[in-house]
């Protein structure tokens, strides 16, 4: 979809980040598998413990449920109705 954006974190038309694929890891100039940011976002990772709590991220070695106790990320994710 030529993802063009002019301001850093600013809209955009489409945006696919894909956390794992398997146990896999895929690191291409254009493409990381798994997503390099994954252990620093709460918001992805509690939706993830409440799936997958013990799948381990293949580079950290730790499990979800792990890598969301150590994060450091102070954003507060709270499960809506």
């Amino acid at each position: 979809m030529g993802r063009h954006r002019l301001v850093k974190w600013g809209e955009r038309i489409i945006d696919i980040d894909i956390l794992y694929y398997n146990h896999q890891i895929v690191d291409y100039q254009n493409l990381k598998i798994p997503h390099p940011l994954l252990q620093e976002r709460n918001f992805a990772l509690v939706p993830l413990v409440e799936i997958a709590p013990d799948f381990v991220h293949p580079i950290f070695l730790l499990s979800n449920a792990e890598l969301l106790a150590q994060s450091t990320d102070s954003l507060e994710v709270e499960k809506l109705g």
